[in-house]
Formats: structure tokens, sequence, C-alpha cells
């Protein structure tokens, strides 16, 4: 929603465009701050739908090993990479059918409207705090 501003000079339109500035870039920044991790919560969540299943070790490693505050998804085991990699792979999908290598490419080429429209309710959200 657009708001009405009023200037007297040009000293006071200095200071109101700092002003504003200054609220655009503090709604990013909180936007950011508290979209972050829950933009990863989400991918984690959507990557792991993809990822090979057999323990559930695999997906595990990325809720526990995953820097959420800084959008680092990371699936830890001595055979993550491998798997991750493994284009050539033919993995099993008797757990689960959509079951791939590079299943965070996979999650995030599938979702990605889903992230930015996430992102965007959020920035909406601390601007409006505002």
């Amino acid at each position: 929603m657009a708001r009405r501003i009023t200037v007297r000079n040009q000293d006071e339109l200095k200071r109101v465009l700092e002003s504003e500035t200054k609220a655009v870039v503090n709604a990013i920044n909180n936007a950011e701050k508290h979209g972050l991790g829950i933009i990863t919560n989400e991918f984690v969540k959507d990557a792991n739908s993809y990822a090979p299943l057999d323990q559930g070790i695999l997906r595990a490693s990325a809720i526990i090993n995953t820097i959420y505050n800084k959008g680092l998804a990371i699936w830890k085991t001595p055979y993550a990479e491998r798997l991750w990699y493994g284009d050539t792979f033919n993995f099993s999908k008797d757990s689960n059918p959509n079951a791939q290598s590079r299943w965070g490419d996979v999650a995030w080429a599938k979702n990605i409207k889903k992230y930015k429209k996430m992102y965007l309710q959020i920035f909406r959200r601390e601007w409006g705090r505002w």
C-alpha cells in the first residue's frame, strides 16, 4: 500500500528519503534473517523427497547437519557425496519412487517458485511491521 508523504523543502525531502531507504533496507534484512531458516527447512523437506532412501540415515543427516539460519543444506554421511554424484546409479525405487542423484538440484528446480513466493510473503510481513 502506498503512503502519501508531503515535504516542504529539499532538506525535508532528503530526510524522508533517507528514512524510507532505511526502512526498505531493514525490511529486506529482516526478511532475509527470518526467511532463510524457514525456506531452508522447506528446501530440505523437498530435497529429501528425492533423496535415495534405504534406512533414512541420509535424510536424517540433512535434518541434523543443515545450518538453517545460513541457508546451508548439508547431507553428511560417509556415502552422501557418492550418491549425490551417482548419475549412473540405478537407484531402487522401492522405498522412494522419486530417488535420484543430485536430489537438492531437482528439488530446487521444481520448487523455486514456491521459495520465491515464501520469501515475498515474509518480506511483506516484515514490510508491514514498518
